[in-house]
């Protein structure tokens, strides 16, 4: 199975070359065109089609599975996985679907990019984020799925009331911005 299509955010991921798309790994975390920007605390769709088998048995389902590295300490955890979706192929070899999540609030947030991982798979799911799908057949064990990286760049949620709230008029100010020859500041302490 491959990732043919991929829409969550501000991504609009399409690839319509076989070759990229049965691909074992292929990493876009150095593409600026396929950053993924996310909010603290928002609901996202990640919406997906996968190219997989062609047997049409619900026994051999595709699987997509997804993670991101929220604390971006470089190792997918349990907690991080933010979806599953298996499902038997259309006639066209097709599996569309959605994966819904919301990032938490603890997220990793600032200039510093985090990686997700995309995982498809026939008939078996991957072992893991760093797994491979592997299945016996005939005395022999086969693989057949693929992994897609991509960077995630998180952002603050909106201030809370109280946060607004809590600003005091004693801080201090500097103005006029923008400035021509000076600048004033106020409130220095």
């Amino acid at each position: 199975s491959g990732l043919a299509k991929l829409n969550v955010a501000n991504l609009a991921y399409l690839d319509a070359t076989y070759k990229s798309i049965f691909s074992s790994y292929l990493d876009f975390s150095e593409d600026a065109s396929k950053l993924i920007n996310l909010t603290k605390g928002t609901q996202y769709n990640l919406s997906y089609i996968t190219i997989g088998n062609e047997i049409g048995d619900p026994s051999y389902p595709d699987v997509l599975e997804v993670w991101i590295d929220y604390n971006r300490n470089g190792v997918f955890e349990s907690t991080e996985k933010i979806g599953t979706k298996n499902g038997v192929p259309d006639t066209n070899s097709l599996h569309s679907g959605t994966i819904t999540f919301t990032v938490p609030a603890d997220a990793y947030e600032g200039d510093k990019t985090l990686r997700m991982r995309v995982a498809s798979s026939s008939f078996v799911p991957f072992s893991g984020p760093c797994g491979s799908p592997a299945y016996l057949e005939g005395g022999g064990l086969y693989s057949y799925g693929s992994f897609k990286d991509f960077s995630v760049k998180i952002a603050a949620g909106n201030l809370a009331t109280d946060e607004v709230r809590g600003t005091k008029s004693s801080e201090i100010s500097i103005y006029p911005n923008p400035a021509d020859t000076f600048v004033e500041v106020k409130n220095l302490k």
